[in-house]
């Protein structure tokens, strides 16, 4: 314990720095993110789809980037073929150009992965923790039961788009990368 005199008052304060959890943004900032970055609002798709399987069957596409540092982790994206192409289609405007060129599906979902895990680097750093971000990895899933299910999770929709976002913060992993299409 280290004596600090402030003001006038004397009080005792821990020299010890508490230890800074990793936690997925909330609600209103992902709305924000996402409000701001596709146009669309998201909401929680849990309330009444507690099991989304047979929704969301099929292939999804994934994206992660880890956190190193003092305190690390890997944020990932977990979302269906068919939603990760919608988003594609937010940020780039042309559908043809989406068709044309698959890989920029990949790179959508990557730069979300990178901007929620930007956020969540933040709220580390503020806290103290020293970390830094990896690159994002993207790959593919050929069924919905191969997305990751440990860790801190948040399911979210966009507005006006198919299917759901699954957000997971786990521990830390090697990020893979093949084609998302």
């Amino acid at each position: 314990m280290t004596y600090h005199k402030n003001d006038h008052r004397d009080h005792l304060t821990s020299s010890a720095r508490q230890p800074v959890i990793p936690r997925l943004p909330d609600l209103e900032e992902l709305n924000f993110l996402f409000t701001t970055m596709t146009g669309h609002a998201v909401s929680d798709c849990r309330p009444g789809n507690a099991d989304r399987t047979e929704i969301d069957s099929g292939a999804m596409c994934s994206s992660a980037i880890d956190i190193t540092g003092e305190v690390s982790c890997r944020m990932q994206i977990d979302a269906t073929a068919e939603l990760s192409r919608a988003i594609a289609l937010c940020f780039v405007g042309d559908e043809d150009t989406v068709k044309s060129a698959p890989e920029l599906i990949q790179d959508c979902l990557g730069e979300l992965a990178n901007v929620i895990a930007g956020s969540i680097e933040s709220s580390l750093c503020e806290g103290g923790a020293k970390c830094g971000l990896g690159t994002p990895g993207t790959n593919r899933h050929n069924v919905f039961g191969d997305r990751q299910k440990e860790g801190d999770q948040l399911c979210i929709e966009l507005d006006g788009l198919p299917g759901c976002l699954y957000l997971t913060l786990t521990g830390p992993q090697q990020p893979s990368s093949a084609d998302c299409d």
